[in-house]
């Protein structure tokens, strides 16, 4: 029984910790909007993630398209990705793909944002066994290890 206990506690601490985290973000995340530190067409993003700190998805899934269509760089990618996730928790899995495969796909986009947008594809995939979206996902990994390594070739001649 003790043993449930301090794993309970743990939780506890655990959820307090991720609590703290996110009120201090969102207080600098306000901070930066005073200071104009970030700017307008950053605010979209800032307000979706708010929504979703706060537990509302469908909120949070508008206003990261909304910040999808308004946000530069690479804000833009990650508004996609975001909402992405949010589809997928709502149970709008195509929805999802359609996101995370424009964001993969996406040649502006930071690298590190194609690769999560297709491991998230290759998760769905696997959770729904699904063999042709996962070789899809695999294809565009490897795509991208491919370039990211030829780039590092190209600015570390030897």
């Amino acid at each position: 029984m003790s043993k449930s206990t301090n794993h309970d506690a743990e939780d506890s601490r655990e959820a307090h910790a991720s609590d703290s985290y996110l009120q201090s973000l969102g207080e600098q995340v306000e901070q930066g909007l005073a200071l104009g530190s970030i700017t307008y067409e950053r605010l979209d993003f800032f307000r979706a993630l708010r929504l979703l700190q706060a537990g509302d998805i469908e909120g949070a899934t508008h206003g990261f398209r909304r910040a999808s269509r308004t946000s530069d760089a690479p804000f833009q990618a990650l508004s996609m990705l975001s909402r992405a996730e949010c589809e997928r928790v709502l149970g709008r899995e195509a929805t999802a793909i359609r996101d995370w495969t424009r964001v993969a796909k996406s040649d502006p986009a930071p690298p590190a944002l194609r690769s999560m947008a297709w491991m998230s594809i290759a998760a769905l995939a696997e959770r729904r066994e699904d063999a042709k979206l996962a070789a899809q996902a695999d294809a565009g990994l490897k795509e991208l290890t491919q370039l990211a390594s030829a780039n590092e070739h190209l600015s570390n001649p030897d």
